[in-house]
């Protein structure tokens, strides 16, 4: 982890923008000093910081493209990281659509984020060794007017699953995990080893050695005959390898979410969402896209604009199924006929585990690296509509929800 000086040398050696002037202001703030908002050089900092972001996903587009254009790309996006998270220790995850300003991110290291997370402009935040953080997670206040930077601190092994806001002041124990669309309200200090939950968020529950959730699991079959279609769709998109672990995953079974097939399949879909919410992106060329993300989707089926799909092939949608902008789609999911899915919809069926120590890297028998997990399924029956902002993490809905419903 960078001192505010360091942070301060890291900015005057980038190549791509000039901060050789005056950054007594943006020392201040890195500090968590009072500072002048109306400083240039801190103006400066934020109108850089957001163009690489904004570069940061539009690189997406490139990874499919010849292996030059494409190694060149990734090389980039890996360089962007490093200059938003100055002395981060290792990171496996950068989804699109990140937002962050230079130096106010410390990460520890084995870092997880995932793709829509804002890191606003108000906290500094630490992330410990081993936060996992999900899609759709914001870090801070945007109404926040204060003349200095509060503080966000998440203690190591703490997973903050999708939809989750931190707002400034918020400190949260280790070992913990902060569950679907959570508010953690300013100022609040939570414990080490709990379930955290709802708006404004609380330890619920400890998890202790050997913890179980207690909640069933609904379980979907998938047809044998689905399975096999699903991985020849696969192979169509050139994605050779292994399919073992992704059997395993269209299963319902435990599986690596490191493993390499799955990790293409992973970085292929991502590749081709972000294509798909290019906004010079042709209608024709989306409507591919979307043929190739949901294989076995229905007639009549519609989609809106900033779409998230996690894993291709783990998404069956029926007939006459509209869905609005900003939906996220992550996990074994099957979707009825003339289903409405509002906007800022979150269907999150994939998780790590409860355990932190069940979270953190290890080997197979083989000497793979693994992060083991299964998946859960959701299921929303035919007719249903998922009002504005419904966050579902895993089960059956089968009526229509209010909107910001929370269904865990």
């Amino acid at each position: 982890m960078f001192t505010p000086e360091q942070k301060i040398e890291h900015l005057k050696h980038l190549k791509d923008v000039d901060f050789n002037e005056d950054t007594t202001e943006i020392l201040k703030m890195y500090q968590g000093e009072s500072f002048d908002h109306s400083d240039p050089m801190y103006k400066k900092l934020l109108e850089y910081s957001y163009s690489i972001c904004g570069e940061f996903t539009d690189l997406s587009r490139l990874l499919e493209a010849k292996t030059s254009v494409a190694q060149k790309a990734m090389a980039r996006k890996q360089e962007i990281l490093d200059i938003l998270f100055p002395g981060h220790g290792p990171i496996f995850g950068g989804g699109d659509d990140l937002n962050a300003v230079i130096g106010l991110v410390d990460l520890d290291g084995f870092n997880y984020i995932n793709s829509r997370v804002d890191f606003g402009k108000t906290s500094l935040v630490h992330l410990g060794e081993y936060v996992f953080v999900a899609n759709d997670v914001t870090f801070g206040d945007v109404e926040n007017k204060a003349d200095r930077m509060a503080h966000i601190d998440v203690k190591p092994d703490t997973w903050i699953c999708a939809g989750v806001g931190l707002q400034d002041g918020a400190k949260v124990g280790g070992k913990s995990v902060i569950t679907l669309g959570s508010v953690v309200d300013s100022g609040i200090v939570l414990p080490d080893r709990h379930i955290i939950t709802g708006s404004p968020a609380i330890a619920r529950h400890e998890i202790l050695a050997g913890f179980k959730s207690g909640k069933e699991k609904l379980e979907i079959v998938r047809p044998e005959e689905d399975i096999r279609e699903i991985l020849k769709h696969i192979r169509k998109q050139g994605i050779e390898g292994d399919y073992t672990e992704y059997t395993k995953l269209l299963r319902n079974k435990e599986y690596n979410t490191l493993d390499p097939t799955i990790g293409r399949i992973f970085d292929f879909s991502h590749h081709l969402v972000s294509e798909y919410n290019y906004p010079n992106t042709t209608q024709r060329r989306r409507e591919e896209i979307l043929d190739i993300l949901f294989f076995m989707h229905g007639d009549g089926f519609k989609v809106g604009k900033n779409l998230l799909c996690d894993v291709m092939g783990t998404v069956n949608v029926g007939r006459g199924v509209h869905i609005g902008d900003g939906v996220n789609l992550a996990g074994n999911i099957e979707v009825g006929n003339n289903v409405d899915i509002e906007n800022r919809v979150l269907l999150q069926g994939l998780g790590h585990r409860m355990l932190a120590s069940e979270r953190r890297l290890c080997q197979d028998k083989r000497g793979h690296i693994c992060e083991w997990t299964v998946p859960s399924f959701i299921k929303i029956a035919s007719g249903v509509t998922l009002k504005n902002g419904t966050k579902v993490a895993s089960g059956l809905v089968d009526k229509d929800t209010e909107p910001g419903e929370i269904i865990r």
